[in-house]
């Protein structure tokens, strides 16, 4: 898998004002086998009680907390992102990257949230699996909503400081995707 395009997102002008949101996409090559691929081996371990969950918000656990050593199907993407990231922030300096799977079945939500706790520099969200009509991605930024609309294969990356949600899952079958935070590693 490697980064075949890296362009800024563009969102449309909301009433007289441009947005400038910071937001990356980047699309993946041969992203259906490699999503195939992940999704397996994260359901392997998804029911694994050693797996740490967070935020139980309706009716389920929004963040799954693979251990990285038991899943290194997802190495490639961790390097496709740290990559991106590199190139978008100019770092040279180690990162620091933390990952979780975001499982949603229909009628789930994302509620809205940002993830400028600590020292982020830059988070991200790679799609594995998106159904028909599972919800859009919204970024709320002061009077600017941008809505993303994700395909398997996506690839955004953005400002940890902006708010963002999922909508409801209206369609049929499991939406999966991997979160990211990117911050200073230590050297």
């Amino acid at each position: 898998m490697h980064e075949s395009s890296f362009l800024p997102a563009t969102t449309p002008p909301v009433g007289d004002i441009e947005p400038a949101l910071p937001l990356y996409a980047v699309t993946l090559d041969d992203s259906e086998a490699f999503n195939a691929h992940l999704t397996a081996a994260f359901d392997a371990l998804a029911d694994d009680p050693d797996m740490r969950r967070s935020h139980f918000v309706h009716g389920r656990f929004e963040n799954l907390y693979p251990e990285r050593g038991l899943l290194p199907e997802i190495e490639p993407l961790i390097a496709v992102v740290e990559a991106a990231a590199r190139r978008i922030l100019q770092w040279a300096d180690p990162l620091r990257i933390g990952f979780w799977f975001n499982r949603m079945e229909p009628g789930h939500v994302t509620s809205l949230h940002n993830h400028d706790e600590d020292d982020e520099l830059l988070s991200a969200v790679y799609y594995l699996s998106v159904p028909a009509d599972s919800g859009r991605l919204v970024f709320r930024e002061g009077p600017v909503t941008a809505y993303i609309e994700p395909e398997p294969g996506l690839l955004l990356l953005f400002a940890p400081r902006l708010n963002h949600e999922v909508e409801m899952h209206r369609g049929q079958g499991t939406r999966l995707s991997v979160a990211f935070n990117l911050g200073p590693g230590v050297r």
